[in-house]
């Protein structure tokens, strides 16, 4: 059995305001280091995730790290305004798509 207490933290995600599919198969590729995984950032959306994990984040013995992947500013805070009342969401990960200008980047900031 996996002992969560014994774990720093648990990072939930990627999460994004409405649901996305990902990539397309195949995700997977082996290399001589083991594996490359590129899931597109696949996710059910905030509302389906909160409503399928949200009460067993509260139970975890360690924190929850949510990470979020929008890169519109406006989505982004709204994301973490309501992320911050969730009990057992103890910190928020930002990955921001390659993509994303200085500009935006810093308004996202």
């Amino acid at each position: 059995e996996l002992d969560l207490a014994a774990f720093g933290a648990l990072v939930a995600g990627p999460l994004t305001r409405k649901s996305r599919a990902g990539s397309a198969t195949p995700r997977i590729a082996e290399t001589p280091g083991g594996i490359l995984l590129e899931t597109g950032g696949q996710n059910r959306g905030l509302d389906a995730t909160l409503k399928h994990h949200a009460s067993a984040w509260a139970r975890l013995p360690t924190p929850v790290i949510v990470q979020l992947v929008e890169s519109d500013a406006r989505t982004l805070g709204e994301l973490a305004s309501r992320l911050a009342g969730v009990e057992g969401v103890a910190a928020l990960e930002w990955m921001p798509p390659p993509q994303l200008d200085a500009r935006n980047l810093r308004a996202a900031l």
